[in-house]
């Protein structure tokens, strides 16, 4: 007699990266089997059962969250750029941070540290504490806080300094996909790499400012009519606004200072201390300007004229 057997077998799936299935756990699966033998009655049988644990699965996501550009300068001292680092894996996991800067600028910073958000109030503080690496449980979110100090008397000339961050899982992270590392995950089971290695990298950038002011003077006589014209020019090159600015030139012995005839930028200024930038002070026998700041697309120009002083008209 011709046997014709009919089967279907059903398997419970394993799926490594199966969200709210923890590393370790017991999964117990069975296939079964049905079938009949010519026109007989259907019968039905089942396998044996298989115990799968769950491997770990390594993966993680570093996230810049700075949506301003937080800007960077000679001398600057810890400035601020904030992150997050999620464990997306299904156990807890050790990450290891590692940051770089970019080659062409690494001679000019003078500390990079990272800072894990301790009191996890997401504001950098004297709460938090430096750290080069942190414990996060499965689907677990961290803030970051990466800190940079630059040398003083740079020759910058660039706009962006640029820094590698890096988080990677200390149980693999080999940074190949599928890797396994036998015994590595929680509680002693088998870990593997997922779609990104169990290693997660982040651009970060500052904006570099700088500015190379220069400040020169210049004197010339009109011998037509008899005075001295001194000129001052502040000229820009960079990309950095200057503020508080406070310029100040003292009237040289056997000249006199023309009254009201400060100019700024073409403009004159009066002699007292009020709304304008500039002011005369003849006690001290000198011309003092004041600025709050000097925009990027301005320079400045500064004159006034100075007279021979007459013997008659001298004070004793």
């Amino acid at each position: 007699m011709r046997l014709l057997v009919l089967f279907l077998i059903f398997i419970v799936p394993l799926s490594l990266s199966a969200k709210g299935v923890r590393a370790g756990t017991v999964i117990t699966n069975m296939a079964t089997m049905s079938f009949s033998i010519g026109d007989s009655q259907k019968y039905s049988m089942k396998s044996n059962t298989v115990k799968s644990t769950v491997l770990q699965l390594l993966s993680l996501s570093l996230i810049w969250q700075d949506s301003n550009p937080i800007e960077i300068y000679e001398g600057a001292k810890k400035k601020v750029l904030t992150c997050s680092v999620i464990n997306n894996g299904n156990g807890n996991d050790i990450v290891l941070f590692k940051s770089k800067v970019e080659a062409s600028l690494a001679d000019s910073v003078s500390e990079i540290v990272i800072y894990e958000d301790t009191n996890e109030n997401g504001k950098f503080d004297q709460g938090d504490l430096k750290t080069n690496q942190s414990s996060l449980e499965a689907d677990m979110k961290k803030t970051l806080f990466l800190l940079t100090s630059l040398k003083e008397d740079l020759d910058l000339d660039v706009t962006k300094l640029k820094i590698d961050l890096s988080a990677t899982s200390k149980r693999g992270g080999s940074g190949i996909r599928g890797t396994l590392h036998e015994g590595k995950g929680v509680d002693g089971v088998d870990a593997i790499d997922g779609v990104d290695g169990g290693v997660s990298r982040e651009e970060l950038f500052y904006k570099v400012v700088f500015q190379k002011p220069t400040f020169t003077k210049r004197v010339t006589y009109d011998k037509e009519n008899r005075y001295f014209l001194v000129e001052l020019f502040v000229n820009l090159n960079g990309n950095a606004t200057l503020k508080n600015i406070n310029l100040n030139d003292e009237i040289p012995e056997g000249l006199l200072y023309r009254k009201n005839s400060i100019k700024l930028n073409g403009h004159y200024q009066s002699d007292k201390k009020d709304r304008d930038s500039a002011r005369y002070d003849d006690r001290r026998k000198s011309v003092f300007l004041s600025f709050n700041q000097i925009a990027l697309s301005k320079n400045i120009n500064i004159s006034y004229i100075l007279e021979k002083e007459r013997l008659w008209e001298k004070k004793f």
